[in-house]
Protein backbone atom coordinates (compact mmCIF):
# COMPACT_ATOMS: atom_id res chain seq x y z
CA UNK A 1 0.00 0.00 0.00
CA UNK A 2 0.66 3.59 -0.99
CA UNK A 3 -0.05 6.07 1.84
CA UNK A 4 0.30 8.78 -1.03
CA UNK A 5 -2.62 6.80 -3.05
CA UNK A 6 -4.93 6.53 0.38
CA UNK A 7 -7.25 8.87 -1.93
CA UNK A 8 -7.60 6.40 -4.43
CA UNK A 9 -8.05 3.46 -2.22
CA UNK A 10 -10.74 5.20 -0.64
CA UNK A 11 -12.43 6.30 -3.52
CA UNK A 12 -12.69 2.50 -4.65
CA UNK A 13 -15.65 -0.60 -3.67
CA UNK A 14 -14.68 -2.88 -1.08
CA UNK A 15 -17.74 -3.94 0.02
CA UNK A 16 -17.54 -7.06 -1.73
CA UNK A 17 -13.38 -7.79 -0.43
CA UNK A 18 -14.07 -10.83 1.05
CA UNK A 19 -10.62 -11.70 1.98
CA UNK A 20 -7.22 -10.40 1.88
CA UNK A 21 -6.72 -11.57 -1.41
CA UNK A 22 -9.58 -9.30 -2.80
CA UNK A 23 -8.45 -6.38 -0.76
CA UNK A 24 -5.02 -6.97 -2.55
CA UNK A 25 -6.29 -7.16 -5.73
CA UNK A 26 -8.11 -3.46 -5.30
CA UNK A 27 -4.71 -2.30 -3.92
CA UNK A 28 -2.63 -3.35 -6.97
CA UNK A 29 -5.29 -1.89 -9.27
CA UNK A 30 -5.03 1.39 -8.27
CA UNK A 31 -1.07 0.98 -7.84
CA UNK A 32 -0.90 -0.14 -11.36
CA UNK A 33 -2.90 2.83 -12.88
CA UNK A 34 -1.08 5.25 -10.58
CA UNK A 35 2.33 4.06 -11.89
CA UNK A 36 0.47 4.23 -15.52
CA UNK A 37 -0.47 7.59 -15.06
CA UNK A 38 3.33 8.37 -13.84
CA UNK A 39 4.46 6.89 -16.70
CA UNK A 40 2.40 8.63 -19.35
CA UNK A 41 3.34 11.95 -17.73
CA UNK A 42 7.13 10.76 -18.26
CA UNK A 43 6.19 10.47 -21.91
CA UNK A 44 4.12 13.61 -22.36
CA UNK A 45 7.04 16.06 -20.76
CA UNK A 46 9.86 14.43 -22.07
CA UNK A 47 11.85 17.22 -24.11
CA UNK A 48 13.44 15.34 -26.72
CA UNK A 49 13.76 12.08 -28.55
CA UNK A 50 16.35 10.78 -25.97
CA UNK A 51 13.96 11.46 -23.24
CA UNK A 52 11.06 10.16 -24.88
CA UNK A 53 12.80 7.00 -25.36
CA UNK A 54 13.70 6.65 -21.72
CA UNK A 55 10.40 7.50 -21.22
CA UNK A 56 9.07 4.56 -23.02
CA UNK A 57 11.77 2.47 -22.17
CA UNK A 58 11.29 2.69 -18.30
CA UNK A 59 7.00 3.42 -18.44
CA UNK A 60 6.67 -0.65 -19.28
CA UNK A 61 5.33 -0.30 -22.76
CA UNK A 62 5.11 -2.46 -25.23
CA UNK A 63 6.78 -2.82 -28.30
CA UNK A 64 9.24 -0.08 -28.14
CA UNK A 65 11.40 -0.04 -30.92
CA UNK A 66 14.27 2.42 -30.08
CA UNK A 67 14.92 2.87 -34.37
CA UNK A 68 11.66 4.39 -34.60
CA UNK A 69 11.54 6.97 -31.86
CA UNK A 70 11.89 9.95 -34.68
CA UNK A 71 8.54 8.51 -35.69
CA UNK A 72 7.35 8.15 -32.15
CA UNK A 73 7.84 11.83 -31.47
CA UNK A 74 6.44 13.63 -34.71
CA UNK A 75 3.57 10.54 -35.01
CA UNK A 76 0.43 13.24 -35.67
CA UNK A 77 -3.03 11.33 -35.09
CA UNK A 78 -5.14 10.33 -38.35
CA UNK A 79 -8.91 10.03 -38.48
CA UNK A 80 -8.10 6.24 -38.13
CA UNK A 81 -6.53 6.79 -34.82
CA UNK A 82 -8.32 9.43 -32.95
CA UNK A 83 -6.83 8.10 -29.74
CA UNK A 84 -3.69 8.78 -30.37
CA UNK A 85 -2.93 11.79 -30.69
CA UNK A 86 0.73 12.86 -30.21
CA UNK A 87 2.91 11.93 -27.61
CA UNK A 88 2.74 15.07 -25.78
CA UNK A 89 -1.21 15.35 -25.52
CA UNK A 90 -1.76 11.03 -24.86
CA UNK A 91 -4.20 11.13 -22.22
CA UNK A 92 -3.66 7.47 -20.59
CA UNK A 93 -1.39 4.13 -21.35
CA UNK A 94 -3.52 3.16 -23.78
CA UNK A 95 -3.14 6.01 -25.80
CA UNK A 96 0.80 6.13 -25.69
CA UNK A 97 0.75 2.59 -26.86
CA UNK A 98 -1.53 3.42 -29.63
CA UNK A 99 0.99 5.79 -31.03
CA UNK A 100 3.87 2.83 -30.40
CA UNK A 101 1.76 0.08 -32.55
CA UNK A 102 0.50 2.69 -35.04
CA UNK A 103 4.23 3.40 -35.65
CA UNK A 104 4.93 0.23 -36.10
CA UNK A 105 2.70 -1.12 -38.23
CA UNK A 106 3.55 1.38 -40.89
CA UNK A 107 7.45 0.75 -40.44
CA UNK A 108 6.44 -2.47 -40.79
CA UNK A 109 4.27 -2.38 -44.04
CA UNK A 110 6.55 0.18 -45.69
CA UNK A 111 9.47 -2.66 -44.82
CA UNK A 112 7.20 -5.29 -46.60
CA UNK A 113 6.72 -3.20 -49.74
CA UNK A 114 10.80 -2.36 -49.63
CA UNK A 115 11.28 -6.24 -49.82
CA UNK A 116 8.56 -7.08 -52.39
CA UNK A 117 7.93 -3.98 -54.76
CA UNK A 118 10.00 -1.20 -54.98
CA UNK A 119 12.72 -2.18 -57.75
CA UNK A 120 15.73 -0.96 -55.96
CA UNK A 121 15.26 -3.35 -52.68
CA UNK A 122 13.02 -5.57 -53.31
CA UNK A 123 13.92 -9.40 -53.34
CA UNK A 124 17.32 -8.34 -51.16
CA UNK A 125 18.01 -10.42 -48.12
CA UNK A 126 18.58 -7.76 -46.24
CA UNK A 127 15.25 -6.09 -47.02
CA UNK A 128 13.10 -9.07 -46.50
CA UNK A 129 15.10 -9.73 -43.03
CA UNK A 130 14.00 -6.08 -41.86
CA UNK A 131 10.49 -6.84 -43.04
CA UNK A 132 10.13 -10.16 -40.93
CA UNK A 133 12.07 -8.13 -37.86
CA UNK A 134 9.29 -5.75 -37.97
CA UNK A 135 6.34 -7.90 -39.08
CA UNK A 136 7.40 -10.50 -36.44
CA UNK A 137 7.07 -7.38 -33.49
CA UNK A 138 3.54 -6.95 -34.08
CA UNK A 139 0.88 -7.63 -31.71
CA UNK A 140 -2.04 -10.11 -32.49
CA UNK A 141 -4.04 -10.30 -29.80
CA UNK A 142 -7.16 -9.17 -31.37
CA UNK A 143 -8.53 -10.76 -34.87
CA UNK A 144 -7.65 -7.71 -36.82
CA UNK A 145 -4.53 -7.84 -35.35
CA UNK A 146 -4.20 -11.09 -36.69
CA UNK A 147 -5.69 -10.63 -39.90
CA UNK A 148 -2.99 -7.73 -40.66
CA UNK A 149 -0.54 -9.40 -39.42
CA UNK A 150 -0.88 -12.60 -41.39
CA UNK A 151 -1.23 -10.18 -44.95
CA UNK A 152 1.90 -8.78 -43.88
CA UNK A 153 3.74 -12.44 -43.73
CA UNK A 154 1.81 -13.97 -46.79
CA UNK A 155 3.67 -10.81 -48.50
CA UNK A 156 7.26 -11.77 -47.21
CA UNK A 157 6.97 -15.35 -47.72
CA UNK A 158 5.97 -14.63 -51.19
CA UNK A 159 8.96 -12.11 -51.70
CA UNK A 160 11.30 -15.00 -50.04
CA UNK A 161 10.35 -17.61 -52.92
CA UNK A 162 10.92 -14.87 -55.26
CA UNK A 163 14.36 -14.20 -54.14
CA UNK A 164 14.76 -18.30 -53.64
CA UNK A 165 14.11 -18.29 -57.70
CA UNK A 166 16.27 -15.16 -58.62
CA UNK A 167 19.26 -17.06 -56.74
CA UNK A 168 18.99 -20.08 -58.28
CA UNK A 169 21.93 -21.52 -60.33
CA UNK A 170 21.14 -24.92 -60.88
CA UNK A 171 18.36 -26.70 -63.16
CA UNK A 172 17.50 -28.51 -59.54
CA UNK A 173 17.77 -25.26 -57.42
CA UNK A 174 15.19 -23.53 -59.72
CA UNK A 175 13.29 -26.78 -60.46
CA UNK A 176 12.59 -26.49 -56.21
CA UNK A 177 12.47 -22.59 -56.28
CA UNK A 178 9.51 -22.75 -58.99
CA UNK A 179 7.81 -25.65 -56.67
CA UNK A 180 7.62 -23.47 -53.72
CA UNK A 181 3.69 -23.53 -52.48
CA UNK A 182 2.95 -20.09 -52.05
CA UNK A 183 3.97 -18.85 -55.89
CA UNK A 184 1.24 -20.83 -56.49
CA UNK A 185 2.39 -21.56 -60.04
CA UNK A 186 0.81 -24.64 -62.65
CA UNK A 187 2.00 -27.39 -64.62
CA UNK A 188 5.52 -27.48 -63.51
CA UNK A 189 6.99 -30.41 -65.14
CA UNK A 190 10.03 -32.25 -63.84
CA UNK A 191 11.24 -33.27 -67.37
CA UNK A 192 11.40 -29.55 -68.68
CA UNK A 193 13.83 -28.14 -65.68
CA UNK A 194 16.78 -28.06 -68.61
CA UNK A 195 14.47 -25.57 -70.55
CA UNK A 196 13.33 -23.61 -67.23
CA UNK A 197 16.96 -23.00 -66.88
CA UNK A 198 17.70 -21.99 -69.73
CA UNK A 199 15.09 -19.13 -70.51
CA UNK A 200 15.78 -18.51 -66.76
CA UNK A 201 19.46 -18.06 -67.93
CA UNK A 202 19.29 -16.21 -71.35
CA UNK A 203 17.17 -13.22 -70.28
CA UNK A 204 14.47 -13.74 -67.39
CA UNK A 205 16.81 -13.56 -64.21
CA UNK A 206 17.68 -10.04 -65.00
CA UNK A 207 14.07 -9.34 -65.28
CA UNK A 208 13.13 -10.54 -61.46
CA UNK A 209 13.00 -7.40 -59.49
CA UNK A 210 9.58 -7.63 -57.74
CA UNK A 211 6.85 -9.88 -56.77
CA UNK A 212 5.08 -8.41 -59.71
CA UNK A 213 7.48 -10.65 -62.31
CA UNK A 214 5.06 -13.54 -63.73
CA UNK A 215 7.06 -16.39 -63.28
CA UNK A 216 3.79 -18.47 -64.94
CA UNK A 217 4.33 -17.05 -68.43
CA UNK A 218 7.40 -16.09 -68.47
CA UNK A 219 9.54 -19.11 -66.58
CA UNK A 220 7.16 -21.90 -66.62
CA UNK A 221 5.44 -21.44 -69.84
CA UNK A 222 8.18 -20.19 -71.77
CA UNK A 223 9.87 -23.09 -70.97
CA UNK A 224 7.22 -25.22 -72.40
CA UNK A 225 7.18 -23.37 -75.38
CA UNK A 226 11.50 -23.76 -75.64
CA UNK A 227 11.10 -27.43 -74.92
CA UNK A 228 8.54 -27.56 -77.68
CA UNK A 229 10.58 -25.46 -80.27
CA UNK A 230 13.73 -27.95 -79.23
CA UNK A 231 11.60 -31.27 -79.61
CA UNK A 232 10.06 -29.77 -83.25
CA UNK A 233 13.53 -29.07 -84.62
CA UNK A 234 15.00 -32.61 -83.39
CA UNK A 235 12.11 -34.27 -85.13
CA UNK A 236 12.89 -32.35 -88.23
CA UNK A 237 16.45 -33.00 -88.68
CA UNK A 238 15.56 -36.65 -88.74
CA UNK A 239 13.21 -36.91 -90.64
Amino acid sequence: MNAELIAAYDAEDFSNAVTVEDVQKIIDKVNKAATGQDAVKAVNEAKNQVELLTALQDGGFERVNADLIAEYATYEATPATPAAPDYKTAADIDAVQAIIDAVNLKAAQDAVTAADTIATTALKADSIAKAQELVSALPEKEDAEKTTKKGLQDRIDVANAYAKVKGATTQASLLSALKAPVLKLQNIDDALAKYYKQVFDATEKALITSVAYNMQTDIVDAGKTAAIADYVTKIDAVT
